[in-house]
């Protein structure tokens, strides 16, 4: 009886819940918080330091320093490792739900095809650019790790000269660039996919019109007006709408409107991200720790309120659109089977 009970539930939960969201929303939060270990121990060797000296030992790859962050690169490995895959796990989690719900708010391909194929190419090209990114940086590293713990790096042209040391750190630098513009992307895509929720949801239609069954119509029509849910009343549809015969039926919009405006909010923090992320490179100790900030915050707090709020959401939202899609089908059944009228 337990066992039954819980399988019960199990499958309520699963029916109410989007699995996928729910399972990208805790990797999301497990990347940050395994990637911001090793970035707060990183931290925490430099406290106390001054950051002139720090930043000048580092532009002439002091050999004696580039080992000792090396030594503390190689100690966080295992998170840094396990922070990467995680995280491409979580985007192509997040990837399958930003389609699905593109689908369904396209009405099946029939509304604002372009704007959809975009949200759609957002979700997938994040995924993409993520898996390769990620799993080329895994390489990299595991390789830069091996060189840094077995490879003679001190003694190359004389004793003690570092000179390996120096070569093993200009590739780590450069190597890096190509994560900050993958995240910066990332944050990018984020911000497009929640703007262009939020156009779509803004411009569905409030209501359809039907004509209800009658001796010489038999069958119920439909019509969806372009009306969009905006902030004041709409307009009074004309006369001929409702004439005898007809009825007005209210559309409930697809996600509700506090869901799409907090993805504008987290949209905008994804944007503020980015634009940190650029900025470092007019002072990289300071935007490079803002954006690290709002990277962590985002990660781990908001965009996975966000995932969770969808993963809700979307279920309902795809057993509405199935719904429709049958009832459509039957309609256009019913048209199809009717006899022809001839005309004398």
């Amino acid at each position: 009886h337990e066992r039954a009970t819980c399988i019960s539930v199990y499958r309520e939960i699963m029916t109410c819940w989007d699995s996928k969201c729910v399972l990208s929303s805790f990797c999301f939060v497990a990347k940050n918080v395994l990637g911001a270990i090793p970035m707060y121990s990183m931290m925490r060797s430099w406290h106390g330091k001054n950051r002139g000296n720090m930043m000048a030992s580092w532009y002439s790859l002091d050999p004696t320093n580039i080992e000792t962050s090396w030594q503390r690169r190689i100690e966080g490995r295992s998170l840094e490792m396990s922070a990467a895959l995680i995280g491409v796990i979580g985007w192509f989690l997040l990837a399958v739900p930003i389609v699905q719900l593109a689908w369904i708010l396209s009405k099946g391909g029939k509304r604002k095809l372009g704007v959809h194929i975009l949200l759609a190419s957002l979700g997938v090209g994040g995924a993409g650019v993520e898996c390769f990114a990620r799993l080329m940086m895994v390489g990299l590293s595991n390789a830069s790790f091996w060189l840094a713990k077995d490879f003679n790096l001190d003694s190359w042209d004389s004793e003690g000269d570092g000179t390996g040391w120096r070569v093993l750190e200009m590739i780590h630098i450069v190597t890096r660039g190509l994560t900050l513009w993958v995240d910066a992307f990332e944050a990018l895509a984020l911000f497009g996919v929640t703007v262009l929720l939020l156009y779509s949801v803004r411009t569905e239609p409030r209501f359809r019109v039907e004509r209800e069954p009658s001796e010489d119509t038999p069958d119920a029509s439909i019509a969806e007006t372009d009306e969009v849910a905006n902030e004041t009343p709409p307009s009074p549809p004309p006369e001929t709408a409702f004439s005898s015969g007809t009825a007005k039926v209210t559309l409930a919009p697809t996600f509700k409107r506090p869901f799409i405006y907090y993805g504008l909010f987290v949209g905008l923090l994804s944007l503020a991200d980015f634009v940190f992320d650029i900025l470092r490179f007019l002072d990289w100790m300071l935007f490079g720790r803002l954006a690290a900030a709002f990277q962590i915050v985002l990660g781990v707090v908001f965009l996975p309120i966000w995932l969770l709020c969808l993963a809700r959401q979307l279920p309902q939202a795809t057993e509405r659109f199935e719904g429709e899609m049958r009832r459509r089908d039957l309609l256009l059944d019913a048209q199809g089977d009717e006899p022809k009228r001839v005309v004398s």
